[in-house]
């Protein structure tokens, strides 16, 4: 990562925590942030070459060649919004502790978890990346499950950014890097 873009990627971390804290516990205000950034990202999509909103549509263009232009650009918009409201749920897991954590997330089919748990064996969660990849494992863990979570050390990241992306986790349960040997 260059300079300029760890700075950017730092100060609009350190922004949007800054932001959240001020926002925060409102989270009906921090989801409509969230879908007025999704909707500022769809027209400016990342910085960089390949990255606009003109690469993403003709990406969505081959992969997708059936859909109407019209579509594509409905699906771009909604995952932009939907990029927004994971990234400003990195600002709210701070914010989540055993008192409150199931004002926040509904939980079906931990029943399944607990007869996998009750064998003995353990459980591999394997999570897809859709939404925040980090509220699961960090709501499951304040429920009391144990968790081990493997992850990226963000060492491109700024030590602001690798705080605001790793700190929640660290709080609640073990987290290991895949450089690391047992």
């Amino acid at each position: 990562m260059n300079p300029l873009t760890r700075l950017a990627r730092t100060a609009y971390y350190q922004f949007f925590s800054t932001i959240s804290k001020i926002i925060l516990p409102d989270t009906d205000r921090l989801s409509a942030l969230g879908s007025l950034l999704g909707n500022i990202r769809y027209h400016v999509g990342y910085v960089g070459k390949m990255r606009s909103r003109r690469s993403y549509l003709q990406y969505l263009r081959e992969a997708l060649p059936h859909l109407s232009e019209i579509e594509r650009r409905r699906i771009l918009r909604q995952f932009w919004i939907n990029h927004e409201h994971s990234f400003l749920e990195l600002f709210l897991l701070p914010t989540l502790t055993k008192e409150n954590i199931d004002d926040f997330v509904q939980f079906d089919g931990l029943e399944v978890l607990d007869e996998c748990l009750a064998l003995g064996k353990g459980v591999v969660l394997a999570v897809p990346h859709f939404g925040s990849p980090r509220f699961l494992h960090v709501a499951l863990a304040i429920k009391g499950y144990p968790m081990n979570v493997i992850s990226s050390r963000y060492e491109e990241a700024s030590e602001t950014v690798r705080r605001i992306l790793l700190e929640p986790s660290l709080k609640w349960h073990n987290v290991g890097h895949p450089d690391m040997s047992p």
